[in-house]
């Protein structure tokens, strides 16, 4: 196998992995949310997962 058959089989799989992702996340956006699922920010009691949005000390030192 030489080195140009190589390149387009590597380029090849990025693009379809590329399409994958684009796909499944549009996909993921149009799925309607389901019945009964309510919204966590107002009853979150802060996790210890400080990236999330809703992180409660994060909200507290905003306020003081």
């Amino acid at each position: 196998m030489n080195d140009t058959t190589r390149i387009i089989i590597a380029v090849g799989i990025i693009v379809v992995c590329v399409v994958l992702f684009i796909g499944t996340y549009i996909l993921n956006k149009r799925t309607p949310k389901p019945d009964g699922c309510e919204d966590v920010g107002s009853e979150c009691e802060g996790c210890q997962i400080t990236s999330c949005s809703n992180y409660k000390q994060k909200d507290e030192k905003k306020e003081g």
